[in-house]
């Protein structure tokens, strides 16, 4: 089952969903109570943007503890017979729908009450996102772009042009000084020349630099003051003219390696080394030969993140964080399906792909990548299975139930743990990064397409459908 096409809020309607016997439930400035309710689930829709809850009896507020719902939007959601829906204006008032009805099933379960799809561009504002500085990202034309602090950033494939979706990563530095004007003088040139006269990957006339060499060996060398650490190299290089082999190094030369060079811009890379006070830089082999070079890239890590563009100084870009506070997730049960990627290994070496907590990690379910598996897992234990390789797509689900056995799917594969003791507490789900600490960490270093969340533990052939 593919979850790239769902919008914000999507469910498949069960057939005693009538919603034209819809409840009217008006919306103002105070919190307002429904009727009991006597269903399993609800659909409810606002005429204008409003704050909701459901208890026994419920008092919705503006902010934590409610949920948010944008005007037009439908959601389902669980409900136990007998609880309440409670509603509060965010600026002005109107009217909720709220549809009573059972689950029946469609192709054999229910159908989710959360849905997010990543690719469509835009970030649902029930979505909490930080990030405290800005980040580049590619654009839907391949052209690298910069978004503000605190935006979400949505990427493309700069090759094929295909939405990746919600890109989430950890803080990173970049220690290249003048990353993309190689005519600094924190850049040594020895038997070439260089100029900024390049148009760069972000389509930008005379932002990246030329390096052309004049004698045979030409290197272009910058020296980095740092304690020893593990470093990962890369750059944006394309050849402008010559057939000559071209060469990368962070240690000064000690070791040169080749990088492929063809006439469009590609990002290169050398194998990391933990090095003290690197040098990095450029070597063409051949007289005559000019490359360009863009964005430059000497990062703590083991592996390559998004570009950071640094001038006289070295730039740290701050982590992404994104959760959905107040999922309003069945307490009992349920069912968490994410469409994702990882593209770097992060420098903790724990990947987390998303989960559900209560903000204690005691109280946490997660799907995470550690070194050399892949687990969902409560309390640092769960159902695991080999990690994949560094930039597969996986399709993810989990369940959580007491008292039956762990059950998860990893691209249609079932994995299954010990008899469920204990399970999560659900008052934050999170897209690419832990969901237990205050401020999240653990990101993937990758992309989220979409989410998923069902209110009921899944089976395993319902597992198996849902990620293929």
């Amino acid at each position: 089952m593919d979850f790239s096409a769902p919008t914000v809020g999507s469910a498949t309607l069960s057939p005693d969903l009538n919603w034209f016997a819809a409840l009217k439930l008006a919306i103002g400035a105070a919190s307002v109570q429904s009727a009991a309710i006597q269903a399993r689930c609800v659909m409810v829709s606002p005429d204008q943007n409003c704050w909701i809850t459901i208890g026994v009896n419920p008092t919705a507020t503006i902010g934590a503890g409610s949920l948010f719902l944008p005007a037009g939007a439908m959601l389902t959601l669980p409900i136990q017979p007998g609880q309440k829906i409670a509603v509060i204006q965010t600026a002005t008032p109107g009217n909720l729908s709220i549809v009573p009805g059972n689950y029946l099933p469609d192709s054999g379960f229910p159908a989710p009450t959360i849905t997010y799809d990543f690719t469509s561009g835009t970030l649902d504002p029930s979505i909490t996102f930080t990030r405290a500085t800005t980040a580049t990202y590619f654009n839907a034309t391949g052209t690298l772009q910069t978004a503000a602090s605190g935006i979400a950033r949505f990427d493309y494939d700069p090759t094929t042009l295909q939405a990746k979706g919600l890109l989430i990563e950890e803080v990173r530095t970049n220690n290249l000084l003048s990353c993309r004007d190689l005519t600094n003088a924190a850049w040594v040139a020895t038997n070439c020349t260089t100029a900024l006269d390049q148009t760069g990957i972000t389509a930008v006339a005379n932002s990246a630099s030329s390096i052309t060499a004049t004698a045979a060996n030409a290197t272009i060398l910058q020296s980095i003051t740092l304690a020893s650490a593990a470093r990962f190299q890369t750059a944006y290089v394309k050849r402008i003219t010559g057939t000559g082999p071209v060469n990368m190094t962070m240690d000064g030369g000690t070791t040169w390696t080749a990088i492929a060079v063809t006439a469009s811009w590609a990002r290169v890379s050398i194998p990391t080394q933990t090095l003290a006070n690197p040098v990095v830089g450029f070597q063409l082999t051949t007289s005559g030969d000019k490359i360009a070079v863009d964005y430059a890239q000497n990062e703590n890590g083991t592996s390559a993140t998004s570009s950071i563009a640094t001038s006289t100084v070295a730039v740290t870009r701050n982590a992404d964080v994104a959760y959905l506070p107040n999922p309003l997730a069945n307490p009992s049960e349920g069912t968490l399906f994410y469409d994702t990627e990882m593209t770097a290994i992060n420098n903790g070496n724990n990947n987390v792909f998303g989960g559900i907590s209560d903000t204690t990690f005691a109280n946490a379910k997660y799907w995470v990548f550690a070194g050399t598996t892949l687990s969902w897992v409560m309390g640092g234990a769960g159902p695991s299975t080999p990690a994949p390789n560094i930039g597969t797509r996986l399709k993810l689900a989990g369940t959580y139930k007491l008292n039956v056995p762990n059950l998860a799917a990893v691209n249609s594969m079932i994995i299954q743990g010990s008899t469920q003791s204990a399970i999560p507490a659900g008052t934050r789900i999170s897209f690419g990064c832990d969901p237990w600490q205050g401020v999240p960490a653990h990101q993937i270093n990758g992309h989220v397409r979409a989410f998923a969340y069902y209110p009921f533990a899944l089976s395993s052939p319902a597992l198996q459908q849902i990620t293929t």
